[in-house]
């Protein structure tokens, strides 16, 4: 099959584009995949995208027509529908960007409090709207364990596009723990560091990629729009709440619970456990692996499924 895969850039390395990178890599070998983004097409992202799609475009210069089309963000939608004979419509977040729009064979949430805000639009779309929750796919060969986790806290990453978690870096230099800094780095870079980390202080799909690697991760929230004047919303370790928070894409939204960043900080060291951290590969395994994510999309649609069928 032709797949057509959209973004809004290929610039910055990010959640939805990962998103993509992750199922064009699940579909390399069985299909033809081409990525088409909004904006610019050939920053660091778009350099690491062309590692697994057939073509990677800038939006206006798409050519010839695709069986299937994987369509977000909304400002996509149109130019997708004109060459695509299917069109999934995946809605990563709560932010209009991320809103279904009409048209669509099948809508996809990438979790439940996706669908919880979109549901509205369902009013909006006639009868025949057809929907499910699917999730993040995680490629569990990109992001793995290179060495089990240390027996305490020797080393801390943040892991976030997001401003630094504010008193992160003090809280690491008053206890003598080293400390990573992870925003926009590149690939290699990106595994060395969380591998070398024990606890990740992370948010969405960076949380999931870490607890791929075996680290335990502080779901912990920061994004400035929250207004939380420098207090993270946070949800816990990823040891003990995934299975709450994957209902929010491990944010801090819904999480009912505003920490000043060194009390939360101070909480996830302290309660930190090396057999924990190491379990969460696990979960990600269960609930994320790219070829059972591709494949549950293909079934969506009704779609020929090839090889590492879930």
């Amino acid at each position: 099959m032709n797949i057509l895969l959209t973004c809004q850039n290929l610039v910055e390395r990010a959640g939805s584009k990962q998103y993509c990178h992750a199922l064009a890599a699940a579909w390399r070998n069985q299909h033809e995949v081409t990525v088409a983004a909004w904006g610019p097409a050939d920053g660091p992202m778009g350099q690491d995208m062309k590692e697994v799609a057939h073509k990677v475009v800038h939006i206006d210069n798409l050519e010839g027509s695709f069986d299937l089309g994987i369509v977000s963000p909304s400002v996509c939608f149109e130019r997708a529908a004109e060459c695509c004979d299917t069109i999934i419509n995946v809605s990563h977040g709560i932010v209009e960007l991320e809103a279904p729009v009409k048209g669509a064979d099948h809508y996809v949430y990438i979790s439940e409090e996706a669908e919880r805000h979109w549901r509205h639009a369902r009013h909006l779309m006639g009868d025949g709207w057809r929907d499910s929750v699917i999730r993040n796919p995680i490629d569990l060969s990109r992001y793995y364990p290179v060495e089990p986790p240390r027996k305490r806290v020797e080393c801390i990453a943040h892991f976030s596009n997001y401003d630094e978690l504010p008193g992160l870096a003090e809280v690491c230099k008053s206890r003598h723990i080293r400390f990573h800094r992870i925003k926009h780095q590149p690939y290699p870079v990106v595994l060395e560091q969380l591998n070398d980390a024990d606890l990740v202080f992370a948010v969405g799909r960076s949380a999931l990629e870490a607890m791929a690697c075996g680290r335990e991760v502080a779901f912990c929230d920061n994004r400035n729009y929250y207004d939380v004047d420098g207090a993270a919303l946070a949800d816990g370790l990823a040891s003990e709440v995934y299975r709450h928070a994957r209902f929010n894409n491990c944010s801090g939204r819904w999480a009912g619970h505003q920490w000043g960043p060194r009390t939360y900080i101070a909480g996830a060291i302290d309660l930190y456990n090396e057999d924990a951290a190491w379990a969460n590969r696990g979960l990600v395994v269960g609930s994320h692996d790219h070829h059972r994510i591709a494949n549950k999309l293909l079934r969506t649609v009704g779609l020929e499924e090839v090889g590492n069928v879930a």
